[in-house]
């Protein structure tokens, strides 16, 4: 604005307005362009994370898949008289857990340790008949193919089978009689006599 030798105030000059929009415009534009860089930026590390944990999720599944495979085949073995099982277990399952353990996926991932968990509770007294070990140990690595199966295929996972439910209520109850029969004799023991 421009006041003149009396006082009064004139309007700007066209030109002059035309320029103050014309550096607002440029100013808007560069800020809404920035942004939109950023926001396309973070939107694009962002796809590529997801990518990289499904490509690793996948090698993972896959890899455990592999070893639990391996495994029911050595349980054949055993069932047949072939193999001596014992020997052997140990590394196909740290390493399918291991495997699993990469996977992104935390519903398969708590899925498979409840699988794991009930194979290690063959080894536990009045869970398992010593007899019925080998089935045990064939039932439950079925169980963890059947999950790693349908996650690999992209398929929801499926519901335990009535023989792994069975199992884990048989896992459950032997583990709450020990815990009974422990705190019955820790009563014992700190009862004066």
């Amino acid at each position: 604005m421009r006041v003149d030798p009396v006082g009064m105030m004139t309007a700007m000059s066209p030109e002059i307005i035309a320029g103050w929009i014309a550096l607002i415009g440029v100013a808007v534009g560069a800020a809404l362009t920035m942004l939109g860089a950023y926001i396309q930026q973070r939107t694009q590390a962002k796809i590529a994370r997801q990518e990289r944990h499904e490509v690793q999720g996948l090698a993972s599944g896959k890899e455990a898949l592999n070893q639990l495979i391996e495994f029911r085949n050595v349980l054949a073995q055993e069932m047949d008289g072939s193999r001596d099982l014992l020997s052997s277990t140990g590394l196909w399952l740290v390493n399918a857990e291991r495997s699993v353990a990469l996977v992104p996926n935390a519903a398969l991932r708590n899925r498979m340790d409840t699988v794991f968990r009930t194979i290690n509770a063959r080894w536990t007294r009045g869970a398992v008949r010593v007899s019925a070990r080998l089935a045990w140990e064939v039932n439950t690595v079925v169980e963890g193919i059947d999950l790693l199966s349908a996650y690999l295929r992209g398929d929801p996972l499926p519901k335990p089978s009535p023989w792994f439910t069975e199992a884990l209520s048989k896992v459950a109850a032997e583990r709450l009689r020990r815990e009974a029969a422990d705190a019955q004799t820790d009563q014992g023991s700190s009862s004066p006599s």
